[in-house]
């Protein structure tokens, strides 16, 4: 794990912005990943992902294996929440706004994508 070793001031850096797409937003606990994205962020700072919107009824973390079904058992978890859930773990984390959204699909019936934008205070 990179912690600042020999590259003055990494650790303490903070960004302007902070992008996950179909990535660690998704697959990351978000009660543990959105204070650690929102402490890295200058005030104003924005934080924006986007992943598929959650199964109807079927929120919160969810068990899924990787890589095929032959081998080794490997999983991990991905985390589905409605939007609203989300704009509220956002804020909880510290985050000034949150607001998101699910894009539809270009075409009928296809899966759309859950959009998510944040601000640091």
């Amino acid at each position: 794990m990179l912690r600042g070793a020999g590259l003055p001031g990494l650790a303490r850096r903070r960004d302007d912005a902070v992008y996950s797409i179909f990535g660690a937003a998704w697959f990351t606990d978000p009660g543990r990943l959105f204070p650690l994205v929102r402490r890295r962020l200058r005030p104003g700072g924005v934080f924006v992902f986007s992943q598929p919107p959650a199964i109807p009824g079927a929120y919160g973390p969810q068990g899924m294996y990787k890589g095929g079904f032959a081998g080794k058992a490997m999983f991990t978890y991905r985390y589905s929440y409605r939007p609203a859930v989300r704009e509220r773990l956002l804020t909880r984390a510290g985050f000034a706004t949150a607001g998101a959204q699910v894009l539809d699909a270009p075409h009928p019936g296809h899966i759309g994508t859950l959009l998510v934008r944040a601000v640091a205070p």
